[in-house]
């Protein structure tokens, strides 16, 4: 599994967070991962195709 670095707690913009978390899919796997810990994204059960699920969690790592 790759390690990816995590940016602090002060350096993230609300802005930024708030922009990631408004679009419902990745609001759902925040939910999800939040309810059951790290998994495997073919674990999710995300409504979307698994191309579509790989932009919102390359999303999510990319912005920070």
């Amino acid at each position: 599994m790759r390690v990816i670095a995590h940016p602090a707690p002060t350096d993230l913009a609300l802005a930024s967070v708030l922009h990631a978390l408004s679009d419902p899919v990745r609001l759902e796997i925040v939910r999800e991962l939040s309810d059951r810990g790290e998994c495997p994204c073919g674990m999710l059960s995300a409504p979307v195709a698994k191309s579509t699920l790989s932009h919102h969690l390359r999303f999510c790592v990319t912005r920070g």
